[in-house]
C-alpha cells in the first residue's frame, strides 16, 4: 500500500456536509483532482468530474449513502460509490493532511 498525498485541498461545505477538492499527486505515478466525500464511517476520494460529462463537477451532486451512489449535478446518472466509474479509493487522514490509499 502507497499514501499518495493530496495536494491543494480546499474544504468545502455541500448539502450539511463536508466534502473536499484536492490532487493525487505521486511524480511519475498518479496526477488526479479528486473529490473527496465523508461517508460517516470513512473517507473516500472519487474523481472530480462526471465520466459522461467532464466539464460537470460532482462537487455539488446528491450524496445518498442508504443507496450508495453519487449523483451527477449535469444530467442526474446515479453512480455507485464502489462502481467502476468514479474510482473510489480510500483516503486516510493524518495530522489534518490527507492521503490517497493505493496499492
Amino acid at each position: 500500500m502507497v499514501l499518495v498525498p493530496i495536494l491543494n485541498l480546499t474544504e468545502h461545505e455541500v448539502s450539511g456536509g463536508r466534502r473536499w477538492t484536492g490532487r493525487a499527486y505521486l511524480p511519475g505515478r498518479l496526477n488526479r483532482t479528486v473529490l473527496i466525500l465523508d461517508l460517516g464511517d470513512r473517507l473516500i476520494a472519487v474523481r472530480q468530474t462526471c465520466p459522461h460529462w467532464t466539464e460537470v463537477s460532482l462537487l455539488p451532486g446528491r450524496l445518498d449513502l442508504d443507496d450508495n451512489f453519487l449523483e451527477c449535478p449535469g444530467h442526474g446518472w446515479q453512480m455507485q460509490l464502489d462502481g467502476p466509474e468514479l474510482l473510489a479509493k480510500p483516503v486516510v487522514r493524518q495530522d489534518g493532511a490527507f492521503f490517497l490509499e493505493i496499492d
